[in-house]
Order: C-alpha cells, then sequence, then structure tokens
C-alpha cells in the first residue's frame, strides 16, 4: 500500500484527476461526492461508501472492493 487514507471522509467533495494508486482506503466516505478522472488502481476499498456519488473517467482496475456500497 501507497499511502494510509483508512477512513478518510470525502464526502460531498469535488475531486478531479488525483491518483488514490495502491491507497488503503478502507472505511473512506466518497458519499455524495463528485469523482473525475480518479484512478483507484490496485487500491483498498474495503467498506468503502460510495452512496450518491457521481464518478466519471475514473478507474478501479485490480482494485479490491469488499463489502463497498455503491447505490
Amino acid at each position: 500500500m501507497s499511502a494510509n487514507l483508512q477512513g478518510c471522509n470525502f464526502s460531498g467533495m469535488k475531486l478531479k484527476k488525483i491518483s488514490f494508486e495502491r491507497a488503503n482506503l478502507t472505511d473512506a466516505n466518497f458519499a455524495g461526492a463528485t469523482l473525475e478522472s480518479i484512478s483507484f488502481h490496485d487500491a483498498l476499498l474495503k467498506n468503502a461508501n460510495f452512496q450518491k456519488a457521481s464518478i466519471r473517467h475514473s478507474g478501479f482496475s485490480k482494485a479490491e472492493v469488499p463489502e463497498s456500497i455503491v447505490v
């Protein structure tokens, strides 16, 4: 893992052109966030919350997303 961002709250934020590659985002909250051109390549997204997030042009290749909420 690269960066430890476990439990970080990104809810409602507008994020653009950010790399979360190999980051630990366990329990991170992206609810209602606008995510554009984000790389989650090889990231750990266990229990991450993406409820009502707008996700465009973003990649999740090799990301681990067990028990994440995406609605």
